[in-house]
């Protein structure tokens, strides 16, 4: 009995220490998952402000929900990472599953909340997260977490669905009102904007000038690159005016930035009074004739109008820093949320960048008839004098200034056309239909335009004219080519040297022609393209210079319809 009961006791003794090595070991193992979860929830929260990298490592998936690099994302990866866990109120844990769930109270930033507590206002990506560290007013709310166990790295991990319901509480980027530039910033533009400006740099990241705003003195319509390099040198020394004087800045910060620019600006009064200088007017009615006796016989009313605003722009920009003062104020307004190069504006209603108007311009631009044929006549002198025009060129003009004259008073009908009447050579019929003359505005006389109306086939006919050189054009197309024929005013000399050019679609067609006058008195040319038609939509064009290329004494521009 002793012995059986000695084994019995051994039986039981032995299956308790049994029991005992196994108890102790599946509560520990239990209580160590739970804090480890614990850490990983901790660790799990604060890998927000750390970036998806650091977050994706603790959880059981990839942090693609966290790839938007913008600064919003950063704001919101920030709220999420400043929640706090109040308590964990249950952890439940299977390891035969592999799985774990955590069920806490946490104090968190609820961003409705938090952007409701910033104002209307708007704030950089910097403003918010210095807010959100001393931000107080938590939320209480629970919070569940799923777990998984990874076998292979022997550590728990957060379930991707888990991490992404939790990053949901914060995402909502459109409640906060970021802006890319503070007001220390807006203080900065507003002080440095004029000197960049004064400098000819025009795009700025938060400011594009438009050279428009300046270009007062032409019709803002041509794209010359002469024009807009002119008008540039005219905006920079407006600009560096008022830097040079000083500038004084008056800020009002409210949803938007907005301060008042005050300063010197060049006298309006000086700039206009310029316009209606003789000096100016001389000086443009030079240039009128200088373009009716160029080399480019294509010439259009536009290239008169750009050569003068050329000169406009040019001689105001070297006159401007020796010009008296005015008071110059303008608004300046930045909206902050703009991060592109439409967020500074520079006047409104009440103020203008250039506070010259259109309206103003036109009034000094206009001038007595006096003062007119004044400049005309002292214009054709100065030509003369500094042997810009011959003296034939010179009574030409002057007899079509005389003219002018006459019409003004009301001694003769004013000749806007004349028709024109040619049969053609003895070799060739004239094929142009219906031909007229017109004398444009902006000419004073010095260039006659010619035009037919189209024939038959389709075709019309331009020329343009000097007077005391061409007198008319016609054409002629039949089965030998395209036929120009010229009559002159003028009779020329034997052996006199001349260059004849052809164009096709307003390129060159071949090489320069060579053309020896044969007999003295010639007044009439022809020339002729073998076995050439004109384009459909095309055009067929004809150039008569003199001998060094130097003057185009015929222009003649053939159109298919």
């Amino acid at each position: 009995m002793k012995i059986t009961g000695n084994k019995a006791v051994v039986v039981v003794l032995t299956a308790a220490v049994l029991m005992s090595a196994f108890l102790p070991t599946g509560c520990s193992h239990n209580a160590k998952d739970k804090e480890e979860i614990k850490t990983i929830t901790q660790d799990f929260i604060d890998a927000f402000a750390e970036g998806p990298g650091e977050v994706e490592d603790l959880i059981d998936g990839d942090a693609g929900f966290l790839s938007d690099d913008s600064e919003e994302n950063e704001v919101i990866m920030k709220l999420a990472s400043a929640t706090e866990i109040k308590q964990f109120t249950e952890i439940e844990v299977d390891r035969r599953e592999l799985k774990a769930k955590a069920r806490m109270k946490i104090k968190y930033i609820d961003i409705s909340e938090f952007c409701r507590a910033q104002g209307r206002g708007f704030l950089t990506k910097d403003d918010y997260l210095h807010r959100i560290d001393s931000y107080s007013d938590l939320e209480t709310e629970n919070l569940t977490l799923n777990f998984v166990f990874d076998e292979d790295e022997g550590r728990w991990l957060i379930k991707q669905s888990s991490a992404e319901k939790y990053f949901e509480i914060f995402d909502r980027p459109y409640l906060l009102n970021m802006v890319s530039s503070s007001a220390d910033d807006a203080d900065d533009i507003f002080n440095e904007v004029y000197e960049h400006l004064a400098q000819g740099e025009f795009d700025l990241s938060y400011y594009s000038f438009d050279l428009n705003e300046m270009r007062i003195f032409d019709e803002r319509e041509s794209d010359d690159p002469a024009v807009v390099e002119a008008a540039a040198e005219f905006a920079k020394a407006y600009f560096k005016y008022i830097v040079d004087h000083g500038i004084l800045i008056e800020t009002d910060y409210g949803d938007f930035c907005s301060a008042t620019l005050k300063g010197f600006a060049p006298s309006k009064e000086e700039i206009l009074g310029y316009i209606s200088s003789d000096e100016h007017i001389i000086e443009m009615y030079m240039t009128n004739i200088r373009m009716a006796s160029s080399v480019n016989r294509d010439i259009q009313p536009v290239h008169v109008r750009n050569a003068i605003a050329v000169e406009v722009y040019l001689d105001l920009a070297k006159r401007i820093p020796d010009m008296e003062s005015e008071r110059y104020t303008v608004e300046l307004s930045f909206d902050a949320s703009k991060g592109d190069n439409t967020a500074l504006t520079i006047g409104g209603y009440d103020s203008a960048i250039l506070p010259i108007t259109e309206d103003e311009v036109y009034i000094a631009n206009t001038v007595s008839t006096e003062q007119e044929f004044r400049c005309r006549q002292k214009a054709l002198d100065s030509l003369l004098d500094a042997g810009e025009i011959p003296q034939a060129k010179y009574d030409a003009y002057e007899a079509a200034l005389d003219r002018d004259w006459s019409i003004r008073n009301g001694q003769t009908p004013l000749p806007y056309t004349r028709n024109v009447e040619w049969e053609g050579t003895e070799e060739h019929e004239n094929q142009a239909v219906r031909v007229t003359e017109e004398l444009p505005e902006w000419s004073d006389g010095q260039l006659i335009y010619g035009n037919s109306e189209e024939d038959e086939n389709g075709v019309f006919m331009f020329y343009s004219k000097e007077p005391g050189w061409l007198d008319t054009a016609g054409y002629n197309i039949g089965d030998d080519g395209i036929t120009v024929m010229l009559r002159y005013d003028h009779e020329f000399t034997k052996d006199t040297e001349l260059l004849l050019d052809w164009y096709i679609d307003g390129e060159a067609y071949k090489d320069t022609i060579n053309v020896v006058v044969k007999e003295d008195g010639t007044a009439e040319f022809e020339f002729t393209l073998v076995n050439t038609e004109i384009p459909k939509y095309g055009t067929v064009e004809l150039r008569l210079w003199e001998a060094d290329h130097s003057h185009v004494i015929a222009y003649i521009k053939l159109t298919q319809s």
